[in-house]
């Protein structure tokens, strides 16, 4: 409804959900995440994309607000660089705070830009499904909002 926003709302959740789990067994859990339910719900049109910039030598980065515990062990299956959310630790447990910013809206391009040296790269495409994702569409060359092309005029949806 708009009331809350989607970063309060997830800090929240992660800090209710998360705070005080191991690491280590949060990883697991992220690992089976990863093999049961993501591999499930993989977008056809997603994979078959990234087969295409990989079959053309591309640079290839998921960038993404998930937690790099659930995120990391898809994109290492499939040989993929991430830029994602991160959760602090402190002993080997969970605290239920970020660590860092979360990887939404604005932070992704900053990250991005801060990864990458973004004027040696003469064809960058971007693809993104919310409005997170439309400072990130910025920086591309080729921006894809949805599987359509997208320019920046207004919300396109």
């Amino acid at each position: 409804m708009g009331w809350v926003s989607g970063h309060v709302l997830r800090a929240s959740a992660v800090r209710a959900g998360l705070r005080g789990l191991s690491l280590k067994h949060v990883q697991t859990l992220g690992e089976h995440f990863a093999a049961d339910v993501l591999s499930q719900i993989e977008r056809p049109e997603a994979m078959a994309r990234i087969e295409w910039h990989r079959a053309r030598g591309d640079h290839i980065v998921v960038v993404s607000g998930a937690l790099d515990l659930l995120l990391a062990p898809w994109c290492r299956r499939h040989g993929l660089q991430y830029l994602c959310s991160s959760l602090e630790t402190k002993q080997g447990m969970l605290t239920g705070a970020y660590q860092g910013e979360q990887c939404v809206a604005e932070e992704k391009a900053r990250r991005v830009r801060a990864a990458f040296a973004l004027a040696e790269y003469t064809d960058i495409s971007a693809y993104g499904d919310s409005s997170d994702d439309f400072a990130l569409l910025r920086l591309a060359h080729h921006r894809y909002f949805r599987w359509q092309p997208w320019q920046d005029k207004g919300r396109p949806d």
